[in-house]
């Protein structure tokens, strides 16, 4: 008689925590719908990828104002080697990405490169809240690279606000020069 209360005990456990599971379940899923909602779509957003992180503060007076013209856009950074970042831009998960003046850019891609020199600038770590200063204080020069997509109008905007803001080397979709201007963009740390 024990075991068979103790089995009733056990199956009525189980059932109820099948139950509670599949409430569970249900619940998750559709905060997860809910959640995904919420976040910025693709095409208000502009995801920029830095090959070095220690780089991307300099572009604030850029974003400054290009987030004037655009405040419906939220922006987005990343961080990768240059493999990982052009092969996010070719996937549109980016859409421009500042490479090093040596790289690459493959072959018979449709790339639009414009040159722009950088600073480095102090950046204070996450979690520590440590600042971790550059030793250089050369600039450096790097390569904007963007594909024209659906999101153009984003994307030339912000390059718009880059060409304002900085003397540029601008190339086209073979590499060939178009334009050249004779100052640099710099900013002081």
């Amino acid at each position: 008689m024990q075991d068979f209360l103790l089995l009733i005990a056990v199956a009525a456990t189980f059932l109820f925590g099948f139950f509670i599971m599949k409430k569970l379940d249900r619940f998750l899923e559709s905060s997860h719908r809910a959640e995904v909602s919420l976040l910025p779509s693709e095409e208000s957003s502009l995801r920029i990828g830095f090959s070095d992180p220690l780089i991307a503060d300099s572009i604030t007076d850029i974003l400054d104002s290009f987030t004037v013209s655009r405040q419906d856009i939220s922006v987005y950074f990343f961080s990768g080697t240059v493999d990982e970042l052009l092969r996010e831009l070719s996937r549109h998960k980016l859409d421009v990405a500042f490479l090093p003046e040596s790289a690459a850019v493959p072959e018979g891609t449709h790339y639009n490169i414009c040159e722009v020199s950088l600073a480095y600038i102090p950046v204070v770590t996450k979690y520590s809240g440590l600042e971790i200063e550059p030793i250089t204080e050369e600039h450096l020069l790097q390569k904007a690279v963007w594909e024209e997509s659906e999101k153009a109008f984003i994307v030339s905007d912000f390059i718009r606000c880059l060409k304002n803001k900085s003397g540029t080397d601008w190339r086209n979709k073979n590499g060939t020069a178009k334009a050249e201007s004779g100052s640099a963009f710099t900013r002081d740390p």
